[in-house]
């Protein structure tokens, strides 16, 4: 597991999606830190699996060639991107979205911005730079540079998807079933575990993690809203990154208030009465004491 220096609620708390960057490669000493943390191998990934990652800087000569690296005008300026790659598995995404949201973190306490992209992307280019292997795909990258002044696109696109909106708790979180909201108050320090779930990002800011907790010891059961709409339909897997995601800041939380617990599989069985259909995903169980 990847050690930061900051807090990692407060590092949650200042990522943000950034699309304007300066025009210029990160330094050398930067590249240096990072390509560290990119060689060491990844100790616990509660999806299982097996993901790589690689920096890669835009070539010079692309910019007067017929190869493209491109974005669809959603990125301005960026000359170093992370790329990843995932083996497929049963739990590919899932397994990519955590171990993804691990590294883009700590590029946050890096100071340097970053932006999730799953679809918004040159496909065929970036999988030829990250050099796939034939069991390997290539989910989603990541611009990696120094922050700029928003553009008015990205600060339309912002306000198109909510950027800064979430769903407040009781949409998100419930106790012992589907219908009986989780109070915050009584959750002493599993509240900030999730109030960190809660402001995790997702594909078009949907948001579809949703979470039920069992008492004697806690279990936290996390699951994915199948939420419709023709996005969702186009990309069918961006939720699944998206409970990955969702998991990481959870498990990155536990850690740090020294909460000890394991991730388990395991379904439940509960009677699904929310509005939109949900999955099993996986499950938190606190170790007893």
């Amino acid at each position: 597991m990847l050690e930061y220096q900051k807090s990692i609620q407060d590092i949650i708390k200042e990522r943000t999606s950034w699309r304007t960057f300066e025009d210029k490669p990160i330094s050398d000493n930067e590249r240096q830190e990072i390509e560290k943390l990119l060689t060491s191998t990844f100790e616990f990934n509660p999806f299982g699996g097996k993901n790589r990652f690689k920096l890669f800087d835009i070539p010079l000569e692309a910019k007067s060639s017929k190869q493209s690296y491109g974005t669809y005008g959603f990125i301005r300026g960026a000359q170093t991107y992370l790329l990843g790659a995932c083996e497929r598995s049963t739990y590919d995404f899932e397994s990519f979205g955590y171990s993804m949201e691990i590294l883009i973190l700590k590029l946050t306490e890096f100071n340097l911005g970053t932006c999730w992209l799953g679809g918004t992307f040159d496909q065929s280019s970036f999988s030829q730079a990250m050099q796939l292997e034939p069991n390997e795909f290539l989910p989603a990258i990541t611009p990696v540079g120094y922050k700029k002044s928003r553009r008015i696109k990205e600060m339309i696109i912002r306000t198109a998807i909510h950027a800064k909106k979430r769903f407040s708790w009781d949409h998100l979180f419930f106790c012992s079933d589907f219908t009986t909201p989780l109070n915050p108050e009584e959750l002493d320090l599993y509240t900030y575990a999730l109030e960190m779930v809660r402001l995790a990002p997702s594909a078009r800011n949907l948001q579809p993690w949703r979470i039920i907790m069992q008492n004697d010891p806690p279990i936290f059961h996390f699951y994915s809203s199948q939420l419709d709409g023709s996005f969702i339909a186009r990309h069918p897997n961006f939720h699944r990154m998206d409970l990955g995601i969702a998991v990481a800041h959870f498990d990155l939380t536990v850690r740090e208030l020294h909460l000890s617990g394991y991730w388990v599989i395991d379904e439940p069985h509960f009677s699904d009465n929310s509005e939109n259909p949900l999955q099993y995903v996986i499950s938190w169980q606190a170790a007893e004491i």
